[in-house]
C-alpha cells in the first residue's frame, strides 16, 4: 500500500468484522475440542475405575492380567488426551 493511503472506513470495518467473526469461531472451536477431550478423559477414568473394581473382585486369577493390560491401555489413552488438551493452538 502506498504511503499516505489508508483504507476508508467503508472497506475497513466490514473486513474487520469478518476477521473478528472468524477469530471468534476459531476460539469457540478450540473450546469445543477441549470440552470434548475433557469428556473423553472422564469416560476413560470411569472405565479405569470399573476395571479396578473388576480386578479387586476377580474370582479367576487368569482374568487379572487381562484387566491389567486393558487398564494400562486406558492409562496410555488418558496421557495422550491430557497431552492434546495441554497443547496451545
Amino acid at each position: 500500500m502506498p504511503r499516505g493511503v489508508t483504507p476508508s472506513k467503508r472497506f475497513f470495518l466490514p473486513a474487520f468484522d469478518v476477521f473478528a467473526a472468524l477469530w471468534n469461531d476459531r476460539i469457540k472451536g478450540f473450546d469445543r475440542v477441549r470440552r470434548s477431550i475433557g469428556d473423553e478423559l472422564k469416560a476413560l477414568e470411569k472405565q479405569a475405575e470399573q476395571l479396578l473394581d473388576r480386578i479387586l473382585n476377580a474370582e479367576s486369577p487368569s482374568l487379572v492380567p487381562v484387566y491389567e493390560k486393558r487398564l494400562s491401555l486406558l492409562e496410555e489413552q488418558k496421557l495422550e488426551l491430557a497431552e492434546r488438551a495441554s497443547r496451545k493452538h
